[in-house]
């Protein structure tokens, strides 16, 4: 939504410059861009909409918590569509230092009775290049069926831990 309002406030400006020939070339490339945002957002709509039918939310965050000098991971929700496991959250810097890149992140995920129910090496998390002190990332982490098993979990209340190597 952030990105989507950003946009918006890109487009708006456009529409007060003077120069059509900028006014032109400004407009082509904001285009482009709000086309892939488009595309991204309209996929990440229909796995994540909470009227979706073939989607079920199996967690939603009700509160979180955060450690100073790393970086936190939030899940908002974990949704399961067909055969695979989606993770919806944000990568949040409270390091001391920005990172340019986050690898051989290792997510275990825990249900109310600490067992695993879920584990996965990522070999890389896409950041965008940088992420910031004090500054979050939205992540969309996936299982395949291997990766995971939901039989006789209790989610009603999800723990994870990580690990995580970075840049």
């Amino acid at each position: 939504i952030l990105e989507y309002k950003l946009f918006t406030k890109y487009i708006n400006n456009i529409n007060n410059i003077d120069s059509s020939f900028s006014k032109q070339n400004l407009q082509n490339i904001l285009s482009s861009k709000l086309e892939s945002f488009n595309l991204y957002k309209s996929l990440y709509d229909n796995l994540f909409s909470r009227d979706s039918q073939s989607t079920t939310e199996i967690y939603f965050c009700e509160e979180f918590f955060l450690e100073n000098n790393t970086i936190n991971l939030i899940i908002n929700s974990i949704k399961k569509d067909k055969n695979i496991l989606y993770i919806d959250g944000y990568m949040i810097n409270l390091k001391k230092v920005p990172l340019s890149s986050l690898f051989n992140f290792y997510l275990e995920l825990r249900d109310n009775r600490g067992i695993t129910f879920a584990n996965k090496l990522f070999k890389n998390i896409d950041i965008g290049g940088n992420l910031g002190v004090l500054r979050s990332k939205k992540v969309l982490l996936t299982f395949l069926p291997t990766e995971y098993e939901l039989f006789g979990s209790d989610l009603s209340n999800i723990t994870w831990y990580y690990t995580y190597d970075f840049i």
